[in-house]
């Protein structure tokens, strides 16, 4: 798929075993500033559930880890050819921009 020219910001993050049933190395992408719906979740993606929302606090700060550039390349490269991300990976959001985004949705 041909790459796009909007640049996505990312935050891969690795799931706690607590967290996913005891399995390892599950590795997801959140997209902080996608706000799927009127409360404010954001979009996420991993393998097993596709595209999809989280609460971003809970998925950040109590489900995951942050997740190595070696443990989110494959999922990664998924995203880039499959879809045609175009990523800037980040480590955390800016509330400030997050709830600027949140607002557009809310006032449309």
């Amino acid at each position: 798929m041909k790459k796009d020219t909007h640049i996505t910001e990312v935050i891969f993050r690795k799931y706690k075993p607590s967290h996913n049933f005891g399995v390892n190395d599950t590795i997801v992408a959140v997209f902080p500033y996608e706000i799927f719906n009127e409360r404010g979740d954001v979009t996420c993606y991993e393998f097993c559930g596709q595209h999809g929302e989280a609460n971003y606090n809970h998925i950040i700060n109590t489900m995951t880890t942050p997740a190595t550039e070696k443990e989110s390349a494959e999922l990664k490269k998924h995203l880039e050819v499959g879809f045609g991300y175009n990523f800037r990976i980040m480590k955390r959001r800016n509330h400030k921009r997050f709830l600027k985004n949140a607002y557009a949705i809310r006032n449309q």
